[in-house]
């Protein structure tokens, strides 16, 4: 059995400005349904091995760097972009802890996306991406994958991977027309430019300022992240269909 659970990271600030439950919450939610489960299962070993066989996707990096850091003056003069990374990972790092402390033992950790590159950004400059927003991106992406290699050694039994989500969604934003879209920055609906949706939202690679076009891009990113294979492997005799993992974002 694999039970795929999207998990976002989101500090207190980033939650209320997004009106969205926070790390502390989340946990609980997942202790409140471990404690379901095992009234499902009435028995506990069961209920472990489903945990322990499950497979947790946790998106990091998105909202707290997009929202709360890059969108917010305030929030740079109190932090540089590397402490404010650094304490990101170290975020990241405790909540997988926690998790793995209830059991969980399988992890893919999907990086942050080109933030530049979201119409929210690059519409203020024309459609053009938003480089100082991409580079921050980049910086936390970097520390993000090594933290991961290094969750390998460090939690027994686990298995961690890093899911590039950076790298696909610029390429599609770089060269729209060769994955069947015309429009690479700009929205089908729901922004200043485009307040009426558009006609054809599948020549749009983002449907508002900040989320794709899910059902096209279901297959072209799942292609580019497995290296055209339909299953990226845990190596732990589990696989995660990328048609599953994308259908939960």
């Amino acid at each position: 059995m694999i039970v795929l659970l999207l998990v976002v990271l989101v500090r207190s600030m980033t939650a209320q400005v997004q009106g969205v439950i926070w790390i502390p919450d989340q946990l609980n939610d997942f202790k409140a349904y471990i404690a379901k489960l095992n009234s499902i299962t009435e028995d506990e070993e069961k209920t472990r091995s489903i945990i322990s066989n499950a497979v947790y996707i946790i998106s990091a990096g998105n909202n707290d760097l997009g929202i709360t850091f890059v969108s917010n003056p305030a929030r740079n003069t109190r932090y540089t972009v590397f402490s404010y990374t650094n304490m990101m990972i170290s975020w990241t790092q405790s909540f997988m802890q926690e998790l793995y402390n209830l059991g969980a033992r399988k992890f893919a950790i999907m990086g942050t996306l080109p933030l530049g590159c979201l119409p929210g950004a690059s519409n203020a400059i024309g459609g053009i991406c938003l480089e100082p927003a991409n580079a921050v991106a980049r910086l936390f992406n970097q520390k993000l994958a090594n933290e991961v290699n290094n969750l390998n050694s460090v939690l027994p039994g686990s298995r961690s991977i890093y899911i590039d989500m950076y790298n696909p969604l610029l390429e599609l934003v770089i060269n729209p027309l060769r994955s069947g879209f015309t429009w690479s920055t700009w929205p089908c609906c729901c922004s200043p430019a485009a307040p009426v949706p558009c006609l054809d939202a599948s020549r749009h690679v983002f449907w508002d300022t900040l989320l794709t076009q899910r059902r096209k891009l279901i297959k072209l990113l799942s292609l580019r992240l497995f290296n055209k294979s339909n299953k990226a492997s845990l190596d732990v005799g589990v696989f995660v269909s990328a048609i599953n993992l994308f259908y939960v974002l």
